[in-house]
């Protein structure tokens, strides 16, 4: 079997998003190799916070959502969703101590 079968699929904004993040004085850990999984932590403020990055299309499907919501079902805090740079932003202010 290919290595890569499992491998993750990005979306094309994940490098992007992750860069604002590190710009806003978050750190990042790439988690979306994690089946059934956020794709990014952050931190910041001695703070972790759970981000899923969609596309930037706005029309995400039903099965695209699924990852997230397996997790909501069991986890006690929020699972945030980003789809671009403003996005992040407004998540960042969102998010001071």
């Amino acid at each position: 079997m290919s290595a890569h079968k499992y491998a993750p699929k990005r979306d094309a904004n994940h490098a992007r998003i992750v860069e604002v993040f590190e710009s806003l004085g978050f750190s990042v850990k790439d988690v979306s190799m994690v089946p059934k999984f956020v794709d990014i932590l952050v931190a910041r403020f001695e703070r972790t916070h759970l981000v899923e990055i969609k596309r930037d299309d706005k029309t995400t499907s039903p099965s695209r959502l699924k990852k997230t919501s397996d997790l909501a079902g069991w986890w006690k805090a929020p699972i945030y969703v980003v789809r671009n740079a403003e996005d992040v932003v407004t998540l960042s202010l969102k998010l001071k101590p």
